[in-house]
């Protein structure tokens, strides 16, 4: 499946820089919430797509919000609002840029949210796949 391909490289990119530490140089930060954005705008695409494998026909015509919570009443997600955080700081993120907010989306990016794709692409591989 292309949709599960493409999330595990972008989780795999995410992983490497996420590993670079402060001060963060304007390409480092860019670099990471660029990925960031690409790993999370495949991650709910991911989700969509196999709830419509399972026949969950609610998720055909789903946002990423209602995929979230679809996923989570699925059982393919645990942590339903750690993803709606994760939607909201990707949201701001793209409609605003200030250099302390994305600062502060790299330091929760490398903490929870990273958990959060890891979590997704392991039960996705368990139990979905």
């Amino acid at each position: 499946m292309r949709e599960w391909d493409d999330f595990k490289k972008a989780v795999k990119n995410l992983k490497e820089i996420i590993k670079i530490e402060p001060p963060y140089s304007v390409i480092e930060q860019a670099g990471a919430v660029m990925l960031f954005e690409l790993a999370f705008e495949l991650s709910w695409k991911l989700m969509k797509k196999v709830l419509e494998n399972y026949g969950y026909s609610a998720a055909k015509t789903g946002s990423p919000l209602s995929i979230i919570r679809l996923s989570y009443s699925a059982g393919i997600i645990k942590d339903e609002e750690g993803w709606i955080a994760l939607l909201k700081t990707r949201n701001l993120l793209i409609h605003t840029y200030s250099d302390e907010f994305s600062k502060e989306a790299i330091d929760n990016i490398k903490g929870k949210f990273f958990t959060l794709f890891q979590d997704l692409e392991k039960e996705i591989e368990t139990n979905w796949k």
